[in-house]
């Protein structure tokens, strides 16, 4: 009697366990539902790209590939990136900031397609300068290809939400 006791008692709390369990990751990933890859934040995203692909492509390709980072840092407006030839520099910053204030947007990295390189410095050593430890997660649960034909844009905005898009190459 007590043996089947000890077995019948055994098998519920691993049954508990084992719904606790996916509970829990359910939980999770509903709550990255929420903050990773919203349709706000993608929008958001979006909005940015399309700046972008006006702005100096050129340059920023050739900076992304020059450097052994895997990235360049988009988050501050007063870079080369953002002025054409000809055109009025602070007329570009302050649009650029007006932009950024509008869309809500706190960091911007500008990678390859192909993350590992960018992973690998969020984790192994941190070294992209003031990044959160939520969006160091958010770099580590993006899916990517390897594939360097393409450019990927990893934003956090303000309200503590991601999003990732991909941007052609010229």
């Amino acid at each position: 009697m007590l043996i089947e006791t000890l077995i019948v008692t055994t098998f519920v709390v691993a049954v508990l366990i084992f719904m606790f369990v996916q509970i829990q990751n359910i939980s999770n990933n509903y709550d990255k539902s929420f903050s990773y890859n919203s349709v706000k934040s993608l929008y958001r995203a979006s909005n940015l790209r399309e700046y972008l692909y006006t702005r100096n492509r050129q340059t920023m390709e050739d900076e992304i590939d020059s450097t052994t980072k895997g990235y360049i840092d988009l988050s501050s407006c007063n870079y080369d990136f953002y002025t054409l030839p000809g055109e009025n520099e602070k007329a570009n910053e302050e649009y650029c900031t007006s932009l950024y204030e509008t869309l809500g947007i706190k960091k911007v990295l500008l990678s390859l397609e192909d993350l590992s390189v960018v992973k690998s410095k969020v984790y192994e050593n941190m070294e992209i300068d003031d990044i959160s430890q939520k969006f160091a997660d958010f770099v580590n649960y993006v899916k990517y290809y390897n594939d360097n034909n393409k450019l990927r844009l990893l934003i956090e905005f303000n309200d503590e939400t991601y999003a990732s898009i991909t941007m052609e190459r010229m």
